[in-house]
């Protein structure tokens, strides 16, 4: 396990350093998230779509609104899962997420220390295919068995059943960056 030598020893000497608390590596304004959602707002899609619908932007809207919670009620759901292995430290990685979702303008909403690294939960914007829905990450330290640092990434948008590729292209974007941003961070 690569030493880091920003990390504060352990509380009792002994053994490896611990690891820094993901509230000490990033600044206030990165944890409550340096991009708003930028998302089409559901009043903005009613406008577009309700033409061709034949329907008024406020039926439409309601329509909407109605379709999503009956879906949700009905415990609909939709999403996808991936895995990366990343070759940088583990505040590189954690720096990597947080700048990977502010390039993808997703605001984090949750980001909190685990046992084994951290866990970061950011909104993803409805659009045309799809609902909002939220993007959960896994950040694993990299151990003593030679497992290196990991991050495990889901999404989950409710109410619907398919998602026509959101969760699948929203996937694919952040490992891109996360890994592009951890190359350089090193």
């Amino acid at each position: 396990m690569p030493s880091n030598p920003q990390a504060p020893a352990s509380p009792d000497g002994s053994g490896p350093p611990a690891r820094p608390k993901i509230c000490e590596m990033l600044s206030a304004e990165e944890l409550k998230g340096m991009a708003a959602t930028s998302g089409l707002s559901l009043d903005a899609m009613a406008k577009v779509l309700a033409p061709i619908s034949g329907m008024s932007a406020g039926l439409f809207t309601a329509a909407a609104v109605g379709a999503e919670a009956l879906g949700t009620s009905m415990g609909l759901r939709t999403g996808k899962s991936t895995e990366i292995s990343l070759a940088c430290s583990y505040p590189s990685a954690v720096r990597a997420v947080v700048f990977a979702l502010s390039a993808m303008r997703y605001q984090i909403t949750s980001a909190f220390d685990t046992a084994a690294g951290a866990y970061v939960e950011a909104a993803m914007p409805g659009d045309f295919f799809a609902a909002g829905g939220t993007l959960k990450i896994d950040l694993l330290e990299a151990d003593e068995s030679g497992k290196p640092t990991r991050m495990i990434a889901a999404t989950e948008i409710k109410g619907q059943m398919f998602d026509w590729g959101k969760s699948k292209r929203a996937l694919t974007e952040l490992c891109a960056k996360v890994e592009e941003f951890a190359r350089r961070l090193g």
